[in-house]
């Protein structure tokens, strides 16, 4: 008969063990909103209760550690991305020159005869890829002023 109880507490501890670590999972991150009276009779999921504070830590770790603006520009060749974003570049230029023109001297675009049209907005696309050589090489030089990487993330914290 001892064989019998001997046998049953492994099956008995780790049915104990499963179902206190679910119960724990789950009250880590249940419920999402607060639960009872505020502030200290109730329940509120343990990660939901400190977003913002895992968050902050989080995209702290990440940036301070994994992403450096001044690495990703030193690996970006100005040529090469320049040459890949031609085609893109072109077609932005004819959609965004178009509407400014349209915006700012729509009597003047009006007026303008479709070659002159094309001759304006052929000159702003021989133009582009100059513009965007030296934008990348500002940016290169000093990435901290364009990007603000902890700004970047934090939309996507709080919206959490």
């Amino acid at each position: 008969m001892n064989w019998l109880i001997y046998a049953s507490m492994p099956l008995l501890a780790a049915f104990i063990g499963y179902t206190t670590k679910l119960v724990a999972i789950e009250m880590m991150f249940r419920p999402v909103e607060f639960v009872g009276k505020p502030p200290y009779l109730g329940w509120q999921g343990i990660v939901p209760r400190n977003v913002g504070r895992i968050g902050s830590i989080s995209v702290n770790l990440l940036i301070g550690r994994l992403i450096n603006p001044n690495e990703i520009m030193a690996r970006l060749d100005p040529v090469e991305l320049t040459k890949q974003l031609r085609e893109p570049l072109n077609q932005a230029v004819t959609e965004i020159g178009t509407d400014l023109i349209a915006k700012y001297q729509p009597q003047l675009w009006e007026l303008l005869p479709a070659d002159g049209q094309r001759l304006i907005l052929r000159r702003i696309a021989e133009r582009a890829p100059n513009a965007v050589a030296e934008l990348i090489a500002d940016f290169s030089g000093n990435p901290d002023a364009y990007l603000d990487t902890r700004d970047m993330a934090w939309p996507a914290i709080g919206a959490c």
